[in-house]
């Protein structure tokens, strides 16, 4: 069967590889550049003949990672790709994949985000978009600019809901169903995914979400976005009176400028925790969000929606590993060990009058654990756990089909870290990128078949229970059922109870 489809805006020549039809670099949006940089997304031109599907499209400018292969960069990258078992008229789910890299780097391109295992062992369609990063995607520019930049504002997530609306108008010719759409993505990905359910410009575009590592914290004010894109000017010379310049300056200026931003501390999400270094994110906007993304979901915006989320056992262990490994990669020195002084300084940063409180809970249970163990456990939970057992309480409140998990397999060199479930969920556990994380092996091909065939339920009926695992109920707050992803699974009530406790007084519920 021939791997042509024909589009709402014209013929696609894909390629057939291992029982999948796959088309990579479809437009979903016009080029963002000249004026309509900072621009919201339009839709693409017509085309006439068949447009060759077969190559990924560029990467979104972004600062270049030793580790990281995204691909050619370029402004022109609002591209999406498709992996389908058939372009036959049947209508299979269709699951929707939104990269992470803290709203500032990465691509579709990226080998651990390949959809073949999804596709072919679920007889589902995948989809996976590009979105503009950094300055490019969430530059606040609307209070700054006023009438000549109306949308200059959470442009990445504007992207996300064109590609959205392009799945939409034309997954069926894939052979997928518009009306059975899940969203999911981690790290950046999953707070993407919290965010679309928490704007109404969503409604109806999924049916389904899976929030891995990224629950609704991660939105801003729009006065914080306006200091953040003010420091980005600043740091181009631009004067907000003068906005034609912005379309005249270089995407390369426009990376190193948006470095500015990092240097500030602006409050995110409903516990105003403080937060440096990512500061070009969602903005709640008065329009892409009216309100804060976990208060529209506490309102019950997406009671529509069936919800799985959760996050790694230790999240930030990737974070403070990482340094080190990108560190002795570049040659540069290591970054200082962190002592108790610094411990307490550290938390203090980002839980302010808190520290000695969270020091002493989190170091319960963990004799002679050193303070860089510490600060990992709190980390994870400030960042990570804390947020998503928020975003599960509310979902919960509204919509049965709302479910918990945890993975809490380990990998031989970063542990149950940040990340370790993208190879996991895509089946990648041998390549190079899962074997980094996972080991490869037997039992991380157990633990994969596990998740992948969890997630694949989950897109298909809304429950990701399966005969793999034991029983998994649904999300309540009288029980908190969570799902342990490890070699052997199991459904424990309420994990770390004492820990989730200390987030009440900090997390408004």
């Amino acid at each position: 069967m021939s791997a042509l489809v024909e589009t709402k805006y014209g013929k696609l020549q894909g390629y057939e590889k291992e029982g999948l039809q796959i088309f990579k670099g479809i437009p979903f949006a016009r080029p963002p550049v000249g004026k309509l940089r900072f621009q919201a997304p339009q839709p693409p031109e017509p085309w006439d003949g068949v447009r060759e599907a077969s190559k990924w499209g560029g990467a979104c400018p972004q600062d270049k990672i030793p580790i990281m292969n995204v691909g050619e960069m370029s402004e022109d990258c609002l591209y999406l790709n498709v992996w389908t078992p058939a372009c036959d008229g049947k209508k299979r789910p269709v699951m929707f994949w939104i990269h992470g890299g803290g709203f500032m780097i990465g691509s579709t391109a990226q080998g651990e985000y390949n959809g073949k295992h999804l596709a072919k062992n679920g007889d589902v369609v995948v989809v996976s978009t590009n979105y503009r990063l950094g300055a490019f995607g969430f530059l606040h520019l609307s209070e700054l600019l006023g009438e000549g930049f109306p949308s200059a504002s959470n442009n990445g997530i504007r992207d996300q809901i064109a590609a959205l609306e392009w799945v939409r108008e034309n997954i069926e010719a894939f052979g997928g169903d518009p009306a059975d759409v899940t969203i999911f993505g981690e790290s950046a990905g999953g707070m993407s995914v919290s965010t679309l359910l928490g704007s109404p410009k969503t409604k109806g575009l999924f049916a389904k979400a899976i929030p891995q590592s990224g629950a609704a914290n991660h939105s801003i004010s729009s006065e914080d976005g306006t200091r953040a894109a003010k420091a980005v000017l600043d740091a181009l010379g631009i004067d907000p009176k003068n906005p034609e310049k912005l379309w005249e300056v270089d995407a390369r200026s426009i990376v190193k400028a948006q470095r500015a931003s990092a240097k500030l501390t602006v409050a995110v999400g409903p516990g105003k925790i403080p937060q440096t270094a990512m500061t070009l994110i969602p903005v709640v906007d008065g329009d892409v969000l009216p309100r804060g993304i976990w208060e529209a979901i506490n309102g019950g915006i997406a009671k529509d929606v069936s919800v799985m989320t959760g996050t790694t056992f230790e999240e930030w262990r990737l974070f403070s590993q990482m340094a080190e490994l990108t560190a002795g990669m570049s040659g540069g020195e290591k970054p200082p060990e962190i002592d108790a002084d610094k411990l307490s300084q550290f938390v203090e940063a980002g839980l302010p009058g808190r520290a000695e409180a969270a020091i002493a809970l989190y170091s319960k249970g963990r004799e002679g654990a050193k303070p860089q163990e510490i600060f990992t456990a709190i980390e994870t939970d400030r960042m990570f756990r804390a947020p998503a057992t928020r975003l599960v309480e509310a979902q919960s409140k509204h919509n049965k089909n709302t479910y918990f998990y945890r993975v809490d397999f380990a990998g031989p060199t970063f542990g149950a870290c940040h990340a370790i479930d993208i190879p996991l969920v895509f089946g990648g556990v041998d390549n190079p990128f899962g074997q980094m994380f996972t080991g490869g092996g037997e039992k991380a091909r157990t633990v994969s078949k596990n998740m992948q065939d969890a997630w694949l339920s989950f897109a298909k009926t809304g429950n990701p229970g399966h005969a793999g695992l034991p029983e998994w109920p649904a999300y309540e707050e009288s029980r908190r059922a969570t799902m342990i992803f490890n070699t052997e699974c199991k459904v424990v009530e309420d994990p770390d109870a004492e820990h989730r406790k200390f987030w009440d007084d900090i997390l408004p519920r």
